[in-house]
């Protein structure tokens, strides 16, 4: 999976979920700027980070 198209997903199901890209990086302990660079393609979550999207959107890795 390319990094543009994941970054589209994360978008996408946070959206959905009604959050601020703010409101998500503090539930993950990032900062909201990491959030915009995963959602513009610019960079990737490590896989600890991915994990814990998937159970706060409950959606699968796939």
């Amino acid at each position: 999976m390319n990094n543009k198209k994941l970054g589209n997903k994360i978008a996408k199901v946070r959206k959905e979920g009604n959050m601020s890209q703010a409101q998500l990086a503090e539930l993950l302990f990032v900062s909201p700027q990491a959030v915009g660079k995963w959602e513009r393609g610019e960079s990737l979550p490590d896989f600890i980070t991915l994990n814990r999207l998937t159970e706060i959107f409950a959606v699968d890795l796939n």
